[in-house]
């Protein structure tokens, strides 16, 4: 397995298809983000109590956290797999992964046609190709140039999964279901975001224990701590790209004073806000 330091944060990739059953095995918290996609043969495996199998022409995509059981491979299987650090999508992709997140979780193997298909090789040889010239200027630049175009080819599938999955009981979609994927929408295009479940179950009209009991039933993870992930994510990438002192980013975030914002980002972050705008900027 090969390993690339992409703007301060880990990204590679692997043809190894044992690394899923490593990686997402639920003993490691920090997982990342894997797109792997299958060349021959087919993989099987458990996500959430519901078995899924990719075979040829099809992509798996597997979000941050996400943890799989009883995983297993045929013996012919062939794939190459791209594996992103949460970090990295923090630095990437904006909103998009995130108002998509539900929708992944729910369909995390997607077909794609023949001419789909040879589109992602030429992204993954493109990319291979590009990570191995070590020599030319702007290379962490243009990866990421070539990180985002990735993602955002694959979340055109996501936005079209619906004409291309037929799920039983489409028409009698949960409540819960509808809901997460309204607060996890209303989380990404907030740009200032509260840090109050009640905000949030205010302007989605429903009350705070329901849409925490909703968002942990359909999510795993309760409301508080999606609100968390959304905001430790805006501190990270003011930290790293913006001119603000810390004093302005508290301020602009709306914390109640640089004490109470210290504490928040040395829990979130493991460093002090001055430590971890050090540590993004002056890492190789």
């Amino acid at each position: 397995m090969e390993k690339y330091n992409i703007i301060n944060e880990d990204v590679y990739a692997s043809d190894n298809i044992d690394d899923l059953g490593k990686i997402f095995s639920g003993k490691d918290k920090n997982t990342p983000m894997a797109i792997f996609m299958c060349s021959e043969g087919e993989i099987s495996f458990i996500i959430n109590g519901k078995e899924n199998i990719i075979g040829r022409r099809q992509i798996l995509i597997l979000g941050p956290h996400t943890v799989i059981e009883k995983f297993s491979k045929s013996e012919d299987f062939k794939g190459i797999g791209l594996f992103i650090s949460e970090r990295t999508l923090f630095d990437n992709i904006d909103n998009i992964i995130w108002e998509n997140a539900f929708t992944i979780g729910q369909h995390p193997v997607i077909t794609v046609n023949e001419n789909t298909e040879r589109l992602y090789k030429y992204y993954g040889k493109l990319f291979q190709l590009r990570l191995a010239l070590n020599d030319r200027m702007y290379r962490n630049e243009v990866i990421s140039s070539l990180l985002k175009a990735m993602i955002l080819e694959l979340m055109h599938e996501i936005k079209s999964i619906d004409k291309h999955i037929e799920t039983p009981g489409k028409s009698l979609i949960r409540q819960g279901d509808i809901l997460f994927k309204r607060f996890i929408t209303l989380l990404a295009k907030t740009e200032i975001k509260p840090r109050m479940v009640s905000w949030y179950a205010q302007e989605l009209c429903v009350t705070p224990k329901y849409l925490s009991t909703t968002c942990k039933n359909v999510s795993g993870k309760s409301a508080n701590s999606w609100i968390n992930e959304f905001v430790v994510r805006d501190i990270h990438r003011l930290l790293k790209y913006s001119d603000k002192s810390i004093k302005e980013i508290c301020d602009y975030l709306e914390f109640p004073n640089l004490s109470f914002f210290g504490k928040y980002v040395k829990a979130h972050l493991g460093y002090s806000p001055k430590e971890y705008r050090k540590r993004i900027k002056t890492m190789i």
